[in-house]
């Protein structure tokens, strides 16, 4: 007999509450009554009572005793044991009850995860991150394309932030909890079923829904299941393999809504079964609509209506969230590792888009955690991303999705990802509309069709047939997501560019390939195309065509330019400076320091980019010679500014405030006495003329002083200081360029950085070559020797 409440066990035995309450609290009761409640419980009496007056005695002699009347009102003692505590949770409580027998098997079923080729499992607890909810479905949207390249903020790249959240994410077992039926969508990887089985650990292990008996039932693994039963018996049968006896436990929890069934993977069942398994849940729902539900389903699957569900979608991670999982990933490893990984994703912004996604962020884990680094040739790394999406995740969990009569192949897959990537952006689009992408994916199709003996395809259906192309890709691989109705793009934009650098570099035809490259040669000043430049050139057999294009590409600019005599005057002043270790990269830094009014502010140096060993800051830091340039040249430019001396400086970190001025040239002449004495009575000379400021001046107060000295003072100080600059030290020159010459510098210097980014990705042999003729003026042709 079982009693909810000590009431209803005080009222059956016809006894008062607190002797019922005594018994439990381990207090002295009359021997009766002790002798009623153990009767009735079924409890061993003489294994929990403490009799002080018999100890000795065997249970049979103890029997006797308690029947006498003389005894009946002598008290005992109770020792409040594990047999009265046991009573407790399974007779007054049997849900706790319950959830204390199915704990280990929740913990065996939910409490790790492996996946991707993790060498063994981890415990959840150790690296769960937490979950963000969207309340609105992002395909849900009723955007146009303005309004979606405005939600998702472009860039000064024209690359959108496709992880940008649209609305404020909610922390997910919050949301949970908030709904009683709940339907949980998501991209591939976006952490469906490991969000069900934290729920499912958390619940059984009292720190959320302490009251509900969690219930995590595979849906595959049911509709697979061979015994063919009602998913009441297989949610039952899923606990009751441990115990017989805690299937009536189930069933009561079921009928009396004190369960919270997880519903896990409704897009991963086959589609002969879908059916059957929609109505069995949809049965199950009904029958017991008083517990709680909540159901995963990949978010591009087909649609599935719980008219009582709720429907969310999980957010992609952000910054913090993925901080946290690179911090518990690594805590075990070493604790240094989070730290450089977290910079190596920050200085990386491609990485830094694949790592918004659960499974992607894993593998860059695990990627990491093996070299503690990422790889040089970043095209293996998106080429095993692509992998995972396309075939490894699925394949890992046995899962086996076949959404079009007639499958494509891998290879037919990725080429025609790549041949839609590509396509577009060279359109410079990277949201797409699906009538495009069915036109595009048709047309594939056709020609899939007409090489194979098991399917027909004519020009009439070839728009519906693009379409389950379109819908299979997205709803098996997650590489085209549905942003806003009817309006596609690429999970992330790295993804789309390196599709488009595959579609450049794996063409056969190597006319159509030429072409190719011709083309995107006309794109090395484009900063949108840096990564399929980079990616090109790493998935390229020979990249010798290439580089010649890109090189033909940059004397053009600097002929049209008229850059001779400036390239001429660059190898003569650099081979001058003794310190010059790496003649490029000195020549680099020499055409920044020249030519910087001219050349765009937001470019990175490109001595900085071709200086990838470190070699040019050691000499920066070490040779007086390359500092007093340095100098100078800030001199120069300080008196461009009329007095507005803001201007950026790494040496000596002098005040931004006319004071830079005086500043800058103490310093240069403390470094010419070492490196150029010539230089010193020169600018001694132009030292003396300059206002006496004081240190404690207030910055108004410098300002106006240096002001009125600049306008008193005839224009020759500027212009003796850059001749005795040009005079000293080769530098400085006054080069007369007109508006689209000054375009065309930026542009040759633009596409040096970008054959320079690309010489780091090829073969040192094939790199060296290359690499000594950057900056340097093109050999002009001979005249012909005269007979």
């Amino acid at each position: 007999m079982v009693f909810a409440t000590k009431i209803d066990l005080a009222a059956e035995l016809e006894i008062s509450r607190a002797t019922v309450q005594n018994f439990f609290a381990g207090k002295s009761i009359g021997r009766e009554n002790f002798h009623k409640i153990c009767q009735t419980l079924k409890l061993p009496w003489h294994e929990i009572a403490d009799l002080t007056e018999a100890v000795e005695l065997d249970p049979e002699e103890l029997e006797k005793e308690l029947s006498d009347d003389r005894d009946r009102d002598r008290p005992y003692n109770i020792v409040k044991s594990e047999f009265v505590a046991s009573w407790q949770s399974s007779q007054l409580d049997p849900i706790r009850a319950l959830r204390q027998q199915i704990q280990t098997s929740i913990q065996q079923q939910c409490g790790s995860l492996r996946v991707l080729d993790m060498s063994q499992p981890r415990k959840l607890s150790e690296i769960y991150t937490e979950v963000k909810l969207l309340e609105k479905i992002s395909s849900r949207r009723r955007l146009n394309l303005s309004n979606l390249i405005e939600a998702h903020a472009i860039t000064n790249h024209d690359r959108p932030n496709l992880s940008r959240a649209f609305q404020k994410p909610l922390p997910g077992l919050q949301t949970v909890e908030q709904y009683s039926k709940l339907m949980i969508l998501g991209k591939p990887g976006a952490g469906k079923t490991t969000f069900l089985k934290q729920i499912a650990t958390q619940c059984i292990a009292g720190t959320f829904l302490a009251d509900r008996v969690p219930i995590f039932i595979s849906l595959k693994d049911f509709a697979e299941s061979a015994s063919q039963v009602d998913l009441l018996n297989y949610a039952i049968h899923q606990l009751a393999v441990i115990n017989l006896d805690i299937a009536q436990g189930a069933s009561d929890a079921l009928i009396q809504g004190r369960a919270l069934l997880l519903l896990d993977g409704l897009d991963e069942v086959k589609g002969h079964d879908r059916s059957s398994v929609l109505r069995a849940v949809r049965q199950f729902v009904a029958q017991f609509h008083a517990n709680r539900f909540v159901i995963t389903c990949r978010i591009a699957a087909p649609e599935y209506i719980f008219e009582q569900f709720t429907e969310v979608e999980i957010a992609d991670f952000d910054e913090s969230q993925i901080a946290s999982f690179a911090q518990k990933w690594f805590a075990a490893k070493d604790a240094t590792l989070p730290h450089h990984f977290l910079r190596a994703l920050r200085t990386n912004p491609p990485l830094s888009e694949l790592a918004t996604s659960p499974i992607l962020l894993t593998l860059l884990c695990l990627i990491f955690e093996e070299r503690g680094a990422f790889p040089e040739q970043r095209s293996t790394l998106y080429k095993e991303v692509l992998q995972v999406l396309l075939k490894t995740w699925d394949a890992s969990r046995h899962i086996d999705r076949h959404l079009l009569d007639t499958p494509l192949s891998l290879s037919h897959k990725k080429d025609l990802l790549s041949h839609i990537a590509l396509t577009k952006f060279e359109q410079g689009d990277y949201f797409f509309h699906q009538q495009e992408l069915e036109q595009l994916m048709s047309g594939c199709r056709y020609h899939v069709a007409q090489n194979s003996t098991h399917v027909s395809v004519t020009p009439s259906n070839q728009a519906l047939d693009g379409e389950a192309i379109l819908k299979s890709i997205e709803a098996q691989h997650g590489l085209l997501v549905e942003r806003a109705r009817g309006i596609y793009s690429f999970p992330h934009c790295i993804v789309q560019e390196y599709l488009a650098a595959r579609e450049i570099a794996t063409t056969a035809n190597a006319l159509v390939q030429e072409t190719r490259l011709q083309k995107l040669v006309e794109q090395i000043t484009n900063q949108r195309w840096h990564q399929v430049f980079l990616l090109t050139i790493e998935l390229l057999p020979n990249p010798d065509l290439l580089l010649q294009l890109m090189q033909q590409k940059i004397e053009n600019f600097a002929e049209a330019a008229n850059l001779h005599e400036v390239l001429s005057w660059l190898a003569q002043k650099t081979a001058t400076v003794s310190s010059a270790n790496d003649t490029v990269a000195m020549r680099a830094l020499y055409f920044e320091l020249e030519l910087s009014q001219f050349l765009d502010p937001c470019s990175h140096p490109l001595s900085h980019r071709l200086d990838n060993n470190g070699a040019l800051k050691a000499t920066l830091e070490i040779s007086d010679e390359l500092k007093l340039d340095r100098l100078l040249t800030r001199l120069l430019s300080l008196t461009n500014y009329n007095c507005e001396l803001e201007v950026e400086t790494d040496l000596e970190a002098p005040p931004p405030r006319p004071q830079s001025l005086v500043h800058t040239l103490i310093s240069a002449l403390n470094c010419a006495m070492k490196v150029a004495p010539a230089l010193v009575p020169d600018l001694q000379h132009l030292k003396v003329q300059l206002p006496k400021l004081q240190e404690n001046f207030d910055l108004e107060d410098d300002k106006r002083c240096l002001q009125d000295w600049w306008n008193a003072t005839d224009p020759t100080w500027a212009t003796q200081l850059r001749a005795t600059i040009v005079q000293y030290r080769n530098l400085g020159h006054t080069w007369q360029f007109n508006a689209e010459q000054k375009t065309l510098i930026n542009y040759y210097y633009q596409a040096n950085q970008r054959l320079a980014d690309s010489l780091n990705q090829v073969c040192l042999t094939t790199r060296m070559s290359v690499y000594r003729s950057l900056l340097l003026p093109t050999q002009p042709e001979m005249p012909p020797t005269p007979p």
